[in-house]
């Protein structure tokens, strides 16, 4: 069995022969990122092996230089001996930035705590999901002699309800406790457990964001409704994939949906065992979880195959989830503690989204409003409190760092702002030698074109361009990639320095340095090499380019088209709501100027932040919440737009910065 030995985080581990270097990372608890799944077609899992012999399959992905230098891309590398193995900056989860409410929070892969949150507004009245009441009930005697069950329901005042396995506990626990104790019981009159003494005052729960990329948990006291705590981490399940569908697909594999659950349920049990050494809290004493999250997670939540939700006429398995024990799929908390899902909508639109719906309360306004959450897969809906209507774009993972040669998730060392400025002295002669007019062609059609005149520019003569990169990191440290927000910048920079055309193509006739033909296009270098924190040249590539204009014009597209098909346009929105974590970091005028958002008044967006943890926690302490957000699950109506002839004729068009139809960006016509 190969020993194989990862640095800098210098763990060891033993694997069975035939285990790729990706395989044995994850079974030593060592994060790789792999947004293409294992399938070695994105790059990102290249590591350096040091010493030893491995098997290696082509590796067209790596430049001869990169081969040479001893990298290999991890999940398509076993080794054949004992090999030691280097993980270089771009790879390792060092700190990660990500949205746990509505502040912007640094994270480092061991959890760091929120120092201040904010306590919420309760719309519903409290009506928790789990509560404790303390009982002193009568001792049975020869004229008391109703049943143990009965004498609960008595001391109560209301009928309860008891499964089989708590039914076998209550003799014990009764008499052990001497006919006092506190009562656990969840919002339908079912008996959880009994605790001897008084323990009303230590009952908590939690509201959990399962996110494709990331996870957020919240700690709260369910008597009292305040936050204590929150935390996050990045979804384990990237091991296998940045987006839905390529996890569902690996979900059919052999021992796949297994892998993908267990990886979920271990980054959310981790999350809760920080939560309780920070707050000296036991397992026992945590008695509800409420789940948000898009349709396949709450599948692989569950470990309910997938498979349907991809394949025509997409299929979810449940809409409704049953309410169960959370232990049934291994969260550690209370042994009788009640875990709940928010409903699901249609395939791509799930309980995440019911809870924006209701975080935002869209559904209780008389004018129109949509709400876009900007993510791997772009959820919106438009509505108002008499119908909601949503749909998906597939916009994949390019703003959060899949499928970009030097994207990564935003974590140290992310380029999250860009700025470019050029420096080049530009010559010109005139027809008659006078002041400059305008430049001559015909003039036909063009702004500032006349015909051959006097004072018209009749040569232009332009020196190489020096261009300056201007950019901050996350962590103040040296660049090893460019987050979503980063992104944003680089395409709308790009545009405004002349150095790419509307339609995202480089111009290989402006005179820099900086652009260069690689492979089988043409790059821009935004990083040089001796700046990065990785050693190696940071560049933005053709290919990176075309696939950050598919991802934000599948996202426009979909709420262009929603809006329309409901018999509106996006100017008549009265107010757009933006959510998600990524969706809190944009610059907003950067994200209009290349056609993400659309270009309507400023004061009618208003970003909400982590809108599905939001919801989570309203249905966590209210009964009426959960009520509210079954009916809006129930209420909604969804459009499937990947077969719409409107949407792909609209989706051509939206391939342009911003537009095609640039009068649609008054904004960007104006600059």
């Amino acid at each position: 069995m190969p020993k194989i030995t990862f640095y800098p985080d210098n763990k060891e581990i033993e694997t069975a022969e035939g285990v790729s270097l990706a395989e044995a990372a994850i079974l030593a608890g060592i994060f790789l990122p792999s947004p293409c799944g294992r399938k070695g077609v994105c790059g990102k899992c290249k590591v350096v092996v040091r010493t030893g012999e491995v098997e290696r399959k082509p590796e067209g992905l790596l430049t001869q230089e990169e081969i040479e230098k001893g990298f290999v891309l991890s999940c398509q590398t076993i080794p054949k001996t004992d090999v030691t193995v280097d993980i270089p900056p771009s790879a390792r989860p060092t700190k990660e930035q990500i949205l746990k409410e509505t502040s912007k929070i640094h994270l480092e892969r061991v959890l760091s705590k929120v120092k201040e949150i904010e306590m919420p507004k309760p719309s519903f009245p409290h009506s928790p999901l789990v509560t404790k009441i303390f009982l002193k009930l009568p001792i049975p005697t020869l004229d008391d002699h109703i049943s143990d069950l009965d004498r609960l329901s008595r001391g109560l005042a209301k009928d309860i309800k008891v499964d089989l396995n708590t039914l076998r506990q209550i003799p014990t626990l009764l008499r052990e406790s001497n006919w006092e104790g506190t009562i656990i019981l969840d919002r339908e009159g079912c008996l959880l457990s009994i605790e001897k003494d008084d323990a009303r005052q230590r009952n908590f729960g939690l509201a959990c964001d399962v996110g494709t990329t990331s996870v957020v948990v919240q700690l709260i006291d369910l008597a009292t409704q305040v936050i204590l705590d929150t935390e996050a981490s990045y979804n384990r399940q990237l091991h296998y994939g940045a987006d839905v569908i390529t996890r569902i697909i690996f979900a059919k594999k052999e021992k796949g949906l297994e892998k993908l659950h267990s990886l979920i349920i271990k980054t959310i049990n981790d999350l809760i065992q920080t939560l309780m050494d920070e707050h000296r809290i036991s397992p026992n004493e945590i008695t509800a979880v409420v789940c948000a999250g898009n349709t396949t997670m709450l599948h692989l939540l569950l470990k309910v195959c997938p498979t349907y939700i991809r394949l025509e006429p997409y299929i979810p398995t449940f809409s409704f989830s049953p309410k169960i024990k959370a232990c049934e799929i291994g969260i550690n908390i209370h042994p009788s503690g009640v875990l709940a899902c928010l409903p699901n909508v249609a395939s791509y639109v799930g309980g995440d989204i019911v809870s924006g719906v209701l975080a935002s309360g869209i559904y209780t306004e008389d004018k129109i409003s949509m709400l876009i959450d900007i993510g791997t897969n772009g959820e919106i809906v438009i509505g108002n409190k008499d119908w909601l209507v949503c749909c998906a774009s597939s916009a994949g993972p390019a703003f959060e760092g899949g499928g970009i040669g030097c994207g990564i998730r935003a974590m140290d060392g992310a380029i999250q702002k860009i700025e470019i400025t050029s420096n080049c002295e530009m010559r010109h002669s005139m027809i008659g030698n006078v002041r400059p007019i305008e430049p001559a062609f015909e003039g036909g059609g063009i702004g500032c074109g006349i015909r051959a005149m006097d004072g018209a520019i009749q040569k232009i003569e332009m020196d190489q361009l020096d261009y300056e990169v201007k950019y901050s990191t996350i962590g103040n440290v040296r660049p090893i990639g460019i987050c979503g927000s980063g992104l944003i910048d680089t395409l709308t920079e790009l545009l405004k320095a002349g150095i790419i055309d509307r339609a995202g193509n480089i111009r290989e006739d402006v005179p820099t340095e900086r652009i260069r033909r690689a492979g089988d296009g043409l790059e821009f270098v935004l990083v040089k090499k001796e700046e990065s924190g990785t050693g190696e040249d940071m560049v933005i590539t053709q290919a990176d380019i075309s696939n950050l204009i598919f991802s934000k014009g599948a996202i426009y597209t979909a709420a262009s088209v929603l809006a329309k098909k409901m018999g509106f346009q996006l100017q008549d929105i009265k107010k757009l709501y933006i959510a998600g974590g990524f969706g809190n970091y944009l610059n907003i005028e950067k994200a209009i100027m290349i056609g993400l958002l659309p270009d309507i008044d400023r004061d009618k967006l208003q970003f909400i932040g982590n809108s599905s943890l939001a919801g989570a926690r309203l249905c966590l302490l209210s009964q009426e919440a959960m009520k509210k957000a079954e009916e809006i699950g129930k209420k909604m109506t969804y459009i499937e737009l990947s077969a719409d002839s409107d949407y792909m004729h609209e989706y051509t068009a939206s391939l342009f910065l911003p537009h095609t139809d640039i009068d649609r960006f008054p904004t960007a016509k104006r600059n």
